[in-house]
């Protein structure tokens, strides 16, 4: 699916995520928004939001046993994994 980008603040909607803080769930196409959405980060309309090539890499699904703690917001999920840490021991 094709990523759009807001041309006013750069947010990109990414239908792989959708935007669920707004009632739009992953896997929603761009074209199939409703009519009431607006970019999430400065409120402008759709018509200002352009198609964008995603260069979006997939990293592997961790085995659950790896993951320690997992952070994620709106955009983006991180995993910690401990046995891959480098921070001197204070991760």
């Amino acid at each position: 699916m094709t990523v759009y980008e807001c041309s006013i603040c750069g947010y990109q909607y990414d239908p792989a995520v959708g935007d669920p803080q707004n009632g739009v769930a992953a896997g929603m196409p761009f074209e199939e928004l409703p009519t009431v959405w607006v970019c999430p980060l400065c409120g402008a309309g759709q018509d200002l939001c352009n198609e964008v090539e995603s260069r979006t890499i997939q990293p592997e699904t961790p085995a659950a046993e790896e993951v320690v703690k997992e952070y994620l917001n709106k955009d983006i999920i991180v995993h910690w994994f401990p046995k891959q840490c480098s921070d001197a021991g204070k991760c």
